[in-house]
């Protein structure tokens, strides 16, 4: 792990988690990148300029990884299996597989609809750009971009240099290191 809720396989990141307490249970959640559209994520967006798109696209690239480009072909009943024996081991105990509740599903299907829907999927925000973060090792920050690519004699100069222009390291240290 680089960062407390990053996990990485040669320095890119292929996971992250999450955890909190609700009431008495403790709740862990997670992402295990099986397979990743890269091209749609950068489409997705909201940056200054396509060139700067084209940037962000190219470190994520480089900053993200999967299990398949690790692996290869990989069967998500395989991952499960690993992971349930994996998180037996390191708990301490076996796991308890159980079925959400009715409740939990209604609740799940309402939060569903309203993260698909057009108003959702068409909100745009006026809100000021923030960094932009690819993984815990980098992040491209608009004001950088901003004032260095002003003609594209310079746009393409620092295009090939991505990670000595543009992105930034995180000063965090390795929690478990």
């Amino acid at each position: 792990m680089y960062e407390i809720n990053e996990i990485e396989v040669d320095e890119r990141r292929i996971a992250g988690t999450g955890g909190g307490q609700i009431g008495e249970a403790c709740v862990v959640v997670g992402n295990l990148l099986l397979d990743f559209d890269y091209e749609t994520m950068a489409q997705v967006w909201r940056v200054p300029s396509d060139a700067f798109r084209e940037l962000a696209r190219n470190a994520l690239r480089a900053s993200v990884t999967t299990l398949r480009e690790q692996m290869g072909q990989i069967e998500i009943a395989t991952v499960e299996k690993m992971l349930i024996e994996e998180f037996a081991v390191t708990l301490g105990r076996p796991l308890e597989l159980d079925q959400l509740t009715p409740s939990e599903i209604a609740n799940d299907r309402i939060i569903g609809e309203r993260l698909q829907s057009v108003e959702f999927l068409n909100l745009q925000s006026t809100a000021p750009l923030k960094p932009l973060k690819i993984s815990a090792r980098v992040s491209i920050h608009f004001e950088e971009f901003d004032s260095r690519f002003a003609t594209p004699e310079e746009s393409e100069r620092l295009r090939a240099q991505i990670g000595a222009v543009t992105t930034r390291k995180s000063n965090t240290t390795d929690p478990l290191g």
